[in-house]
């Protein structure tokens, strides 16, 4: 009678202690980034993807640590949310600071934000610190600890070259975020 009795206290406490341990969920991301060429962009159109996902769906996620991808990120606060992430595959680097992002932006009235961006299309990085973050439909949104958003650059701009590029569309998923 004490060995079934003693088998369930110790599966019980196993139990608890996987619930109570924490296990690390691994961040993951996807996004698209829509480089347009033009007069002042050096760079033809390029459209660069890490993972698959659009703005109303998501096909493809990367996990940080799986076929050498990186994901770092943090999506914090409760309204606005401040996020700060970053995903790398190979050549391709997206990089999105948003210091205050409400779950109501919109393309007409965007959360501002950052984008640095490197792919082989573009060998050097392209940044801007003025790019409209928004949600495009009802299927992205924010949260702490993940983030699913739309942006816009008027320009990306390479500081070692006269090349400004604008990023048309373009949408960034993380998920699994740090919320501190």
């Amino acid at each position: 009678m004490r060995l079934p009795l003693l088998a369930f206290s110790l599966a019980a406490l196993a139990a608890l202690e996987g619930c109570s341990s924490g296990t690390p969920v691994t961040p993951d991301s996807a996004w698209t980034v829509n480089l347009s060429g033009g007069t002042d962009c050096q760079i033809f159109n390029s459209t660069r993807s890490v993972g698959e996902v659009t703005v109303s769906t998501v096909q493809e996620r990367v996990d940080d640590g799986a076929n050498g991808a990186s994901v770092i990120c943090s999506v914090t606060g409760t309204g606005p949310f401040v996020v700060n992430a970053i995903a790398t595959l190979g050549p391709d680097t997206l990089n999105i600071v948003i210091p205050s992002l409400t779950a109501g932006a919109t393309a007409a009235a965007p959360a501002i934000g950052s984008v640095s961006y490197e792919s082989d299309a573009t060998v050097a990085n392209y940044a801007s610190n003025n790019c409209d973050f928004y949600f495009a439909n009802g299927q992205e949104g924010v949260d702490p600890g993940q983030v699913w958003v739309a942006f816009t650059c008027a320009a990306l701009s390479n500081g070692g070259t006269a090349s400004s590029c604008p990023v048309t569309e373009s949408v960034a998923l993380f998920e699994n975020c740090t919320t501190m």
